[in-house]
């Protein structure tokens, strides 16, 4: 008899480690993929590849300002540019135009944001008071918006000689 209750003690004891053991590799598991989501899903911290913008051509209006005309040339919506200007012949940047207060321009239409599609073209206005005495050179880097965050696409900066003659 006493053989008897070994045996079953025996089986209880190995079904029980399986048990254990099935439930352990499962929460396993469930926890490296709830890791490797999080890993992979990771906030957007810089802009994509394929952004690009291109100044396909400048007018000066004198004290006026600059008109650009834009034109998204990559793979991904545009929200928005930082444009910064050179008041000297060396090209080195000197002041920042947009929005007044040197700010980045956002693309709005109505008040609502109207980002910049692959191939669309569009046409902005600045004043570059604060670029006295003329511009000799406009650079121009593309920014994207992501929840919430403002993301500026260093790699994609384009820039534009500007015949300072006329941007007085």
């Amino acid at each position: 008899m006493e053989i008897l209750r070994k045996k079953r003690k025996k089986g209880v004891s190995v079904v029980v480690s399986y048990v254990l053991l099935i439930v352990i590799t499962l929460s396993l598991s469930i926890g490296g993929y709830i890791w490797l989501k999080r890993m992979i899903i990771a906030p957007e911290s810089e802009c994509p590849e394929g952004v690009s913008i291109l100044i396909e051509n400048y007018e000066c209006l004198g004290d006026r300002g600059i008109t650009l005309n834009l034109e998204n040339t990559g793979r991904f919506n545009i929200d928005g540019v930082l444009i910064k200007a050179s008041t000297s012949a060396t090209g080195v940047i000197s002041c920042v135009l947009g929005a007044g207060k040197g700010e980045p321009v956002f693309f709005v239409d109505n008040s609502q944001p109207s980002p910049l599609k692959p191939g669309e073209k569009k046409e902005i206005k600045e004043s570059y008071d604060r670029c006295k005495p003329s511009i000799s050179a406009i650079e121009m880097t593309p920014i994207k918006l992501y929840k919430g965050n403002t993301l500026l696409c260093d790699k994609s900066v384009v820039s534009q000689d500007v015949d300072s003659s006329k941007c007085v």
